[in-house]
């Protein structure tokens, strides 16, 4: 019998497991807990400084291997 393949984290480094798929752009990206955690924190913040903010405003930055981060793009 074949082990089930967990898959991990986009972020470069990260093995955590998967518990969201992000689609931005036309692009999907693997989240774990912890980074979606960290990416809703920095939504707030940028929400209490410019009245709102949205996933969809988050710009991947993609390097071999994965993605380093998420840069809140405003508009």
């Amino acid at each position: 019998m074949t082990k089930a393949r967990v898959e991990t984290c986009s972020y470069k480094g990260c093995a955590e497991a998967v518990a969201y798929v992000l689609e931005l752009n036309g692009k999907r990206f693997n989240i774990c807990r912890n980074h979606y955690r960290e990416l809703l924190r920095r939504l707030e913040e940028k929400a209490k400084e410019y009245g709102s903010a949205s996933l969809s405003e988050l710009n991947p930055t993609e390097v071999e291997g994965g993605v380093r981060s998420f840069k809140y793009r405003k508009g």
